[in-house]
């Protein structure tokens, strides 16, 4: 899991580091959940491609905060 809590953050972390939309949407946000609010408006649907909701109460927000915060 590259050194993330588990699969899940993984999976969305890795989603946003190498998908150029959803990087580039990261670079823009303050935190994760500003990420989450703003990919709403890009009708990127509710959980990644691999079937992961972006709102999952397994993912470790303060990992996926940091990731945002390294894109700024």
């Amino acid at each position: 899991m590259n050194g993330y809590t588990n699969w899940e953050t993984w999976n969305v972390a890795s989603w946003i580091g190498n998908d150029e939309l959803l990087y580039n949407i990261s670079i823009e946000a303050s935190d994760y959940a500003d990420f989450v609010h703003r990919i709403s408006w890009y009708s990127q649907g509710s959980c990644t491609p691999d079937g992961v909701d972006w709102e999952s109460s397994v993912l470790n927000r303060a990992e996926l905060d940091e990731l945002i915060k390294e894109h700024v």
